[in-house]
């Protein structure tokens, strides 16, 4: 795993509030190694390579992965993209796609928004749940809104 931060976004401001976003992120258990961008685009860089020496988990703070771009923290749907099985190749162009947000784009990825869903498999499904890999195994799982049960680390929005 590796987090990558981007000390430019919000106009600068996370990089004025890093030290202590990553304090609290510290407090919560989550303290993983950290790439700090350095340029436009550079954030692409930073995760390629760590796909190509093996990372399964790249978070990203501060511009982030739009893998579902229209999601909204608060609306109630669950926001998901859906990637159909692709080869090894195929797989860091679908990264870089994540995140210039353009993976709705790709053929065979598809973006969903629901409140439930009643997903059923004969077979094991890999999978990523918020970038921890994993699997669907049969005869499958059920997905669905919980209002109110994940709290979020955020900075304060002006307003």
């Amino acid at each position: 795993m590796i987090a990558i931060v981007n000390p430019a976004a919000a106009g600068g401001r996370l990089g004025n509030t890093w030290p202590r976003l990553r304090r609290r992120l510290q407090a919560a258990g989550f303290d993983p190694p950290l790439a700090f961008t350095e340029a436009p685009g550079h954030a692409t860089a930073l995760a390629a390579d760590a796909v190509r020496r093996g990372e399964t988990l790249v978070v990203a703070a501060g511009g982030g992965f739009p893998l579902t771009p229209a999601a909204v923290p608060d609306d109630g749907a669950l926001d998901a993209c859906l990637v159909e099985g692709t080869g090894v190749p195929a797989r860091l162009s679908r990264l870089v796609a994540g995140v210039r947000g353009t993976l709705a784009h790709k053929p065979g990825s598809h973006e969903l928004r629901f409140t439930r869903l009643d997903l059923e498999t004969d077979v094991p499904i890999p999978c990523h749940f918020d970038g921890n890999p994993s699997s669907i195994e049969p005869p499958g799982m059920t997905f669905s809104v919980l209002p109110r049960a994940q709290t979020v680390i955020t900075s304060a929005t002006g307003g």
